[in-house]
């Protein structure tokens, strides 16, 4: 858990599990989404960035990057 920051969703957001953030995000704007929070990395565990889509609904996007237990 962590403070909401100004310009995050007041509502729950979904997040998704994908193999690259990079890519994601790329694919998104690509086909009209945009990117609300650009990838962080959060601690050893993984990325994290937030898009919204064409209909303005805000979805995570979450990059494991292994190595932990």
């Amino acid at each position: 858990m962590y403070k909401r920051e100004a310009g995050f969703s007041k509502s729950p957001v979904v997040v998704i599990g994908v193999s690259s953030i990079a890519d994601s995000l790329k694919k998104v704007q690509a086909n009209g989404g945009r990117v609300v929070k650009d990838q962080i990395q959060i601690g050893e565990m993984g990325l994290y960035a937030q898009v919204t889509d064409t209909e303005e609904n805000t979805i995570g996007l979450w990059q494991d990057l292994g190595g932990h237990s």
